[in-house]
């Protein structure tokens, strides 16, 4: 199968994959998370040496530390990017109808108006 270094990562790895951290996570995206965390909750960090499983201290910590946390860096700086790219593609869109767009001609406005029952600015002018 896996020498015994491989199995570790390999484990570690699929430990990581069920937290739910994605290639977005940094490390050092995950270690400002368990550190926020612990001193969210008043924790000290313990020793290596204390614990029977430091593997599974680790993903423990880690779990908690980014569930319903803000997204890591690189997923805020894709998402922010996404919305100033939509951003500037609607204010594209809104120059470019802006363009195109012609006013309603005069003859036009007082005939809705007369339709509507009202008298048209222009049909004011044209009356006095």
């Amino acid at each position: 199968m896996y020498p015994a270094g491989d199995a570790l990562l390999m484990g570690l790895s699929r430990g990581l994959v069920v937290c739910g951290v994605t290639e977005e996570w940094t490390t050092q995206d995950l270690m400002n998370a368990v550190e926020a965390d612990h001193q969210g909750l008043g924790l000290l960090s313990l020793p290596p040496d204390s614990q029977k499983n430091p593997r599974a201290l680790l993903l423990h910590q880690i779990k908690r530390a980014i569930t319903g946390k803000e997204l890591p860096a690189r997923a805020r700086r894709a998402a922010e990017t996404a919305r100033r790219e939509a951003r500037a593609a609607e204010i594209a869109q809104r120059a470019a109808e802006a363009k195109t767009k012609t006013t309603m001609p005069a003859w036009f406005r007082a005939e809705l108006a007369k339709a509507c029952g009202t008298v048209a600015p222009v049909a004011k002018r044209a009356q006095r």
